[in-house]
């Protein structure tokens, strides 16, 4: 019982570091709000034909709209974060256990805030924003900083995957 205590340890301590790091993630937009909308006012207006070599004008020039991206960036991570907090606490509360496939199920919550995470990186900031920007953008490369931050979620989902088996 104690080696699979010690694996169950393992794999909700790196959960706890996705926690923490979308909840850092949540205060620090929260903190950085009007930034945040300054700079994705600049990103968004800038690939006009002129400045980017499009065939159209792919600018916004709208507050409201980078208002709603930030806001909406800031809530995915607090979302991210509750998720993980809540299946966190579930798991936390049977991690001596010996019924396996009861602690087995309560997994489903931390895996789908793994889940969730992995997927606002490689969705929000890899196809979307790269499939927008990549007209203009070709020198600037963030591929692997969001590579690092989706690597972390990715590795904390598949270790979480493994099953508990009974002690040989």
């Amino acid at each position: 019982m104690k080696r699979t205590v010690v694996l169950r340890f393992s794999q909700l301590s790196l959960v706890i570091i996705c926690f923490l790091h979308e909840l850092i993630n949540f205060f620090t937009n929260m903190g950085h709000f009007s930034l945040l909308v300054e700079r994705m006012l600049v990103i968004m207006r800038h690939p006009t034909p002129s400045s980017a070599s499009t065939l159209i004008d792919r600018s916004i020039d709208s507050v409201f709209v980078a208002k709603l991206a930030v806001t909406l960036i800031t809530v995915i991570h607090l979302l991210v974060a509750l998720v993980l907090l809540w299946g966190l606490l579930r798991l936390v509360r049977d991690i001596t256990t010996t019924d396996f496939r009861r602690y087995n199920k309560k997994k489903y919550i931390c895996i789908l805030g793994l889940v969730l995470g992995l997927c606002q990186y490689f969705f929000l900031f890899l196809v979307i924003a790269m499939g927008y920007f990549l007209s203009w953008m070709q020198e600037i490369n963030f591929n692997a900083d969001i590579t690092t931050f989706a690597l972390l979620f990715a590795t904390s989902l598949f270790y979480l995957l493994l099953v508990d088996f009974r002690e040989m």
